[in-house]
């Protein structure tokens, strides 16, 4: 708790956003006391992420500022029953969606279900709250989105140079997680990409690993193997996938931001590869040998001179 009001006190001084994980016993009360000390009438700035409390607790974040992020443990029928009341019962200009990922798959969407979450599925989220507070799901879509950006001071986007189409209406089936349910595949064997003249050889899969931290994930290109968080190598999977022409630029900007850091280049074996080639043409030409040979040295008088002659 005391590195917490730390915490607090350096989001007012500096004006950020709190985005706040509350679990377990008491732990929702023991921060609602909390940002009630520090409050200022209640202009508190942040979001509660992964929201799992009642109805008061949720009133109480609201009521100090806070917008609560819905997740896909609102699919889960096992798990949500209460959560689902309290969802129906709120304010949508307090609302957001989040994914949770990699956990809190959703359940709504069709099977067979991804081994691990992603951000675009999304929209099943949209879609359970929205029939749980008897809107349409593009009203939720729209909400929650400006109250994302608004939140986090974010800038309007456009999807592959597309700004949204009003009134567009919502699939879930179109919002399938087929294409990024793992990463690009990697043989386990090594294998052979070939790029106009180029050949680049890739890693196996237990090499890849070996190169990262247990808390980082691979994004693989062309034989190039960056280290990054889960949630940005699903981003960069996904504009591959889609065939973004702007994956390339994406990769330079984190690069040099170090959000991702290269890992693997094939053009440093290669030229390795390339200076080992050098060094045995070398060999073959002063007729020096791979294996040591003993050297006989032998003294020799001619014409008054002595050299050492060697075997």
């Amino acid at each position: 708790m005391n590195w917490f009001d730390h915490q607090l006190l350096l989001a007012r001084k500096y004006s950020l956003p709190i985005v706040l994980h509350l679990r377990g016993d008491g732990a929702i009360e023991d921060a609602v006391k909390l940002l009630k000390e520090r409050s200022v009438d209640g202009d508190w700035r942040g979001a509660i992420n992964c929201f799992n409390g009642t109805l008061d607790h949720m009133r109480a974040l609201t009521d100090l500022g806070f917008y609560i992020t819905w997740t896909g443990l609102l699919c889960n029928d096992a798990r949500a029953e209460v959560l689902r009341d309290v969802a129906a019962k709120g304010m949508l200009e307090r609302y957001l969606i989040g994914s949770d990922a990699p956990q809190l798959i959703p359940f709504n969407m069709a099977k067979p279900f991804p081994k691990f979450n992603r951000p675009c599925t999304l929209p099943h989220v949209a879609a359970i709250l929205a029939k749980l507070m008897k809107i349409p799901v593009q009203q939720i879509a729209s909400v929650t989105t400006m109250n994302a950006r608004a939140l986090f001071n974010l800038p309007a986007v456009a999807f592959n140079g597309a700004l949204p189409v009003a009134g567009v209406a919502f699939d879930p089936n179109v919002f399938t997680e087929e294409p990024l349910v793992t990463m690009p595949k990697v043989s386990t064997e090594p294998d052979v990409v070939t790029k106009g003249k180029k050949r680049l050889r890739l890693l196996n899969d237990e090499q890849i690993a070996a190169l990262l931290t247990p808390e980082q994930k691979a994004f693989v290109k062309d034989g190039f193997v960056y280290a990054c968080p889960p949630g940005i190598a699903a981003a960069l999977d996904a504009m591959v996938s889609t065939k973004n022409p702007a994956v390339e630029q994406s990769i330079k900007d984190f690069v040099a931001a170090g959000t991702i850091s290269l890992v693997h280049d094939p053009r440093v074996h290669k030229n390795r590869r390339r200076a080992h080639a050098d060094r045995r043409a070398v060999r073959a030409r002063v007729g020096v040998r791979a294996v040591r040979r003993r050297v006989d040295r032998r003294m020799v008088r001619r014409g008054g001179r002595r050299y050492v002659r060697r075997h």
